[in-house]
């Protein structure tokens, strides 16, 4: 991972402290590798829309998010793109750590999707930490398992359900996530598409047709729930053709 200049590194051992104890294998370790993994972090801070990593970048540092989170994705020559997932604070990004402990470059891209603070650790250290410390290994592996299975589900959805179906499962998932008196999403439809791995174009017809069926209204930027069981209706029939 290759850290621009532009963004905002310091050395804060308590505002590190605290990040590093939302991950369990430096909560539950030893003094001794809390120190050696102290003495070497850095806080990173930076904006919304910062790249962090780019695809077959140089990865020289491993990221350990305290606060926001990033999405990771891969993009076409054409440019679209289609998100992989996303870390929030306490996680670890597979790719992130594949390509620091492999010495490689990353083979995906990262991007800040809020204000982010993190702790950045050389990953020349890191390697040796694994080495040092079994309690890291087992926490890595068994945090890249996980988020192996998930991405395997993300890949069979798109490759086994219909767009439809995908879409309102994704509409409603998001509806619920939302802190808005009338259940809203703030995306656009090419937001969207990127999400579910498909065309700003197919979206946008779907989205049409649940608008036609009074089950959601579309605004500039923001998808509005109207009907909830109209929506889990039409889950319903997609499931069933």
């Amino acid at each position: 991972m290759h850290i621009r200049n532009k963004f905002n590194i310091k050395k804060l051992d308590t505002v590190t402290h605290s990040i590093l104890m939302r991950y369990p294998f430096y909560e539950n370790s030893s003094v001794e590798f809390r120190e050696r993994l102290r003495d070497d972090a850095k806080v990173l801070r930076c904006e919304a829309g910062q790249i962090l990593y780019g695809h077959k970048g140089p990865c020289d540092k491993v990221l350990l998010i305290g606060s926001g989170s990033i999405r990771v994705y891969v993009a076409g020559d054409s440019g679209r793109e289609f998100t992989l997932y996303r870390v929030a604070a306490g996680e670890i990004c597979p790719v992130n750590i594949q390509s620091a402990c492999e010495n490689a470059g990353v083979i995906a891209y990262a991007a800040a999707e809020e204000a982010l603070e993190a702790v950045v650790i050389p990953a020349v250290r890191f390697r040796q930490w694994l080495q040092d410390f079994p309690q890291a290994r087992h926490y890595l592996l068994d945090s890249t398992f996980d988020r192996f299975v998930t991405l395997i589900g993300r890949i069979r959805a798109i490759t086994t359900r219909k767009i439809d179906h995908r879409l309102v499962e994704f509409l409603l998932r998001e509806f619920d996530k939302s802190d808005h008196l009338r259940s809203a999403i703030a995306m656009t439809h090419e937001d969207i598409a990127i999400e579910l791995g498909t065309v700003r174009e197919v979206v946008s017809r779907r989205l049409q047709q649940l608008e036609n069926a009074d089950a959601i209204e579309l605004r500039r930027g923001r998808i509005v729930l109207l009907d909830e069981s109209l929506l889990r209706q039409t889950l319903e029939e997609s499931n069933g053709t």
